[in-house]
């Protein structure tokens, strides 16, 4: 009785796994296709670069974010 338990738990959440990184993947590919990025991508040392730039000046001000930001030109 009690492995019975332990195999329909062990299923259930298998089965809730597989679903929930399926739904991930296609939800990514709608969610690139529905928002392009703001700005450009660059090449740097052979690979791509996001970057957003606005205004002209003397002065420059570099903004990087991190831990994992997805839209760092809207935080700033």
């Amino acid at each position: 009785m009690f492995k019975k338990i332990i195999k329909r738990v062990s299923i259930s959440l298998d089965v809730a796994c597989v679903t929930w990184i399926t739904l991930h993947q296609v939800l990514t590919v709608v969610e690139d296709k529905r928002y392009p990025p703001l700005g450009e991508l660059v090449e740097v040392k052979g690979k791509q670069m996001h970057i957003y730039q606005k205004g002209k000046g003397k002065q420059t001000i570099v903004l990087l974010a991190g831990l994992g930001t997805p839209a760092p030109a809207v935080d700033f």
